[in-house]
């Protein structure tokens, strides 16, 4: 049994949100990217958002799973949650990957465009850290004994 408190229960309640959000918004690119390569449209999407949209759509399933498993205090919800997590992660990687990609595809790069980068690298590895976070929080909170 999950011992879930009330730090738990509003961890879960943010992935739940986030997992949507994430789900909807990727949902979008992914569709973007596939649409106008069927139809020969120039976007500024690449094939790392092709990867990086299905991936998250992917992850957010078991991670929505195992949130509600979690809010039900099921012990299972961890393979869950580590299996969402774990593609959140390489996600993320993608999207770094992706930021220095379009940085190499320009004829010049200005100081901006680097602080750019460096500002979406740095969001993408806040955010591979915290999914590292809820992936340890959750195993420790399933390895808790209840009192």
């Amino acid at each position: 049994m999950l011992k879930v408190t009330v730090l738990a229960k509003l961890i879960i309640i943010g992935i739940m949100i986030a997992t949507l959000s994430y789900f909807s918004y990727w949902g979008y690119e992914w569709v973007v990217y596939v649409l106008s390569r069927a139809f020969a449209v120039v976007t500024e999407f690449n094939f790392f958002d092709m990867l990086v949209g299905l991936i998250a759509m992917i992850s957010s399933i078991p991670l929505f799973i195992g949130s509600f498993m979690a809010w039900r205090a099921n012990a299972n919800s961890v393979l869950w949650i580590t299996i969402g997590s774990i593609g959140f992660t390489v996600k993320n990687v993608l999207e770094i990957s992706s930021s220095v990609y379009v940085l190499s595809l320009l004829e010049t790069v200005f100081y901006t465009d680097v602080q750019f980068a460096a500002q979406d690298i740095g969001v993408q590895l806040f955010q591979i850290a915290l999914w590292i976070f809820v992936l340890f929080y959750f195993k420790k909170l399933a390895d808790t004994k209840p009192a």
